[in-house]
């Protein structure tokens, strides 16, 4: 009687159903990978429990007084072809900030302003459920080494600084293609080694930058030609 109450309530009320459905799948995921990063996503979504919620309680269920998952959550929304300009600016600055705390060592912590934002709780299932298929299939090929990269204090200010200046650059509001994705695709790579203590893939992620350096490069070497022609030296 009791099973036949449930399946009831899910026909009258299908957007919880569908919901119930959802989860169970990413519970499933979560078995195939069952890695920090999944475990701390499917404690948020089951905090969140089909309502919208604020960006504060995102970062506190993700951070756990750690950097690493909260840089790649916010960062792999921005590894789009075009960026969203509103939340390609708030990601971003958020992204430049934890890198600041990240490189002068403090704990993770966010302005009270962006803790109340609300998140749609839509987006952050969606958020979560391309992150968990991302990152089972990429976390069979990680795992600890060179964890010097990782480990060492000096090298651990520089990532921050990285990530700082990556994320503030990708804050930009630009109205061209892949500018977000240059910039975020790194962070993602350099959140993961940081997660998985995996120095090779924090060296890849520096390798991966290089895109965005040439992009950059490139727009500010036709912004300044342009100039000088519109001002006729």
């Amino acid at each position: 009687m009791i099973e036949d109450d449930k399946y009831m309530c899910m026909a009258l009320n299908p957007i919880n159903a569908n919901q119930t459905d959802h989860r169970h799948k990413l519970v499933d995921t979560l078995k195939q990978n069952s890695n920090g990063l999944s475990r701390r996503l499917i404690a948020l979504l089951e905090t969140a429990d089909g309502k919208n919620i604020e960006f504060g309680t995102i970062v506190s269920a993700l951070s756990g007084g750690s950097h690493a998952v909260l840089i790649v959550f916010l960062s792999f929304p921005l590894c789009l072809p075009v960026g969203i300009p509103v939340l390609s600016t708030t990601l971003g600055l958020a992204l430049g900030f934890i890198g600041l705390l990240l490189a002068t060592g403090r704990p993770v912590w966010i302005p009270r302003s962006l803790s109340a934002k609300i998140v749609p709780y839509e987006r952050l299932h969606h958020v979560v459920e391309r992150l968990l298929r991302f990152s089972s299939r990429i976390d069979k090929w990680f795992h600890p080494r060179f964890s010097f990269f990782i480990l060492n204090t000096t090298l651990i200010r520089i990532h921050g600084l990285f990530i700082m200046f990556l994320g503030l650059v990708g804050a930009i509001p630009l109205p061209l293609p892949f500018n977000n994705f240059v910039a975020a695709f790194p962070l993602v790579l350099l959140g993961f080694s940081l997660i998985e203590k995996d120095g090779l893939l924090a060296i890849a992620s520096y390798l991966s930058a290089i895109p965005f350096f040439l992009y950059y490069g490139a727009l500010l070497y036709l912004g300044n030609a342009g100039f000088q022609r519109l001002m006729g030296f």
